[in-house]
Protein backbone atom coordinates (compact mmCIF):
# COMPACT_ATOMS: atom_id res chain seq x y z
CA UNK A 1 0.00 0.00 0.00
CA UNK A 2 2.28 2.89 -0.52
CA UNK A 3 5.56 3.45 -1.36
CA UNK A 4 8.59 3.26 0.83
CA UNK A 5 10.15 6.14 -0.44
CA UNK A 6 10.55 9.47 1.68
CA UNK A 7 9.28 12.51 1.06
CA UNK A 8 11.69 15.77 1.00
CA UNK A 9 10.87 18.96 2.36
CA UNK A 10 12.43 22.33 1.19
CA UNK A 11 12.61 25.69 3.13
CA UNK A 12 10.71 28.12 1.50
CA UNK A 13 13.75 30.43 0.77
CA UNK A 14 15.52 27.27 -1.00
CA UNK A 15 12.22 27.36 -3.31
CA UNK A 16 12.49 30.79 -4.03
CA UNK A 17 16.03 30.74 -4.94
CA UNK A 18 14.78 27.69 -7.23
CA UNK A 19 12.16 29.66 -8.50
CA UNK A 20 14.40 32.78 -9.46
CA UNK A 21 17.01 30.74 -10.98
CA UNK A 22 14.13 28.99 -12.66
CA UNK A 23 12.26 32.14 -14.40
CA UNK A 24 16.39 33.03 -15.69
CA UNK A 25 17.36 29.24 -16.88
CA UNK A 26 14.38 27.71 -17.51
CA UNK A 27 13.31 24.44 -15.59
CA UNK A 28 14.99 21.89 -16.91
CA UNK A 29 18.32 23.86 -16.10
CA UNK A 30 17.34 24.42 -13.05
CA UNK A 31 16.84 21.05 -12.50
CA UNK A 32 19.92 19.79 -13.60
CA UNK A 33 21.59 22.43 -11.18
CA UNK A 34 19.81 22.17 -8.15
CA UNK A 35 19.91 18.34 -7.79
CA UNK A 36 18.05 15.47 -9.16
CA UNK A 37 15.43 14.85 -6.32
CA UNK A 38 13.91 17.96 -7.78
CA UNK A 39 11.29 17.61 -11.39
CA UNK A 40 10.56 19.98 -13.46
CA UNK A 41 6.95 19.45 -12.33
CA UNK A 42 7.44 20.53 -8.94
CA UNK A 43 9.61 23.29 -10.64
CA UNK A 44 6.33 24.62 -12.29
CA UNK A 45 4.03 23.78 -9.19
CA UNK A 46 6.47 26.45 -7.32
CA UNK A 47 6.33 28.59 -10.10
CA UNK A 48 2.50 28.95 -9.72
CA UNK A 49 2.93 29.26 -5.85
CA UNK A 50 5.87 32.09 -6.59
CA UNK A 51 3.26 34.92 -4.93
CA UNK A 52 2.40 32.46 -1.96
CA UNK A 53 6.12 31.35 -1.05
CA UNK A 54 6.92 35.25 -0.86
CA UNK A 55 4.27 36.36 1.61
CA UNK A 56 5.21 32.97 3.59
CA UNK A 57 9.21 34.34 3.24
CA UNK A 58 8.62 37.87 4.59
CA UNK A 59 9.80 38.95 7.98
CA UNK A 60 11.83 35.63 7.97
CA UNK A 61 16.12 37.00 8.14
CA UNK A 62 17.44 33.46 7.07
CA UNK A 63 19.57 33.75 4.27
CA UNK A 64 19.97 30.76 2.03
CA UNK A 65 22.34 30.91 -1.00
CA UNK A 66 22.76 27.92 -3.72
CA UNK A 67 25.56 28.34 -6.01
CA UNK A 68 25.40 26.49 -9.39
CA UNK A 69 28.68 25.95 -11.57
Amino acid sequence: MGSKERRLSYSIAFNIEVVNYAEKHGNRAAERCFGSPLTEKMLREWRKQRKNLIKAEKGKKKNFTFMCS
